[in-house]
């Protein structure tokens, strides 16, 4: 940790065991709650939902568009006043742009 904050001149660094430690963690940092929702994609690895319900948080599945990532009018659509993040995923290759 101490290396990579010295080569990337950030403040403060934690490195953890995997993405969806990460994922977790970073959903708290940003203050999720069990009266929150995070939209994610429902073509996706369940640990994208799992961070979310870890997190305490309610996932919200939206369909994906023809390049199988997460749909931006699917989003649009599931926006409410208790969505407090999305998280996209890339698929096959597909970057979500």
């Amino acid at each position: 940790e101490e290396e990579i904050k010295v080569f990337s001149n950030a403040k403060e660094v934690l490195c953890v065991i995997s993405w969806t430690s990460g994922a977790i963690m970073m959903l708290r940092w940003l203050g999720v709650t069990a009266e929150d929702e995070v939209i994610v994609p429902a073509y996706t690895y369940s640990a994208t939902a799992l961070a979310v319900l870890h997190a305490g948080a309610k996932p919200v599945m939206v369909d994906s568009g023809e390049d199988f990532n997460i749909s931006v009018d699917a989003i649009r659509k599931a926006i409410t006043p208790r969505t407090k993040a999305i998280i996209p995923v890339d698929i096959a290759g597909f970057p979500c742009d």
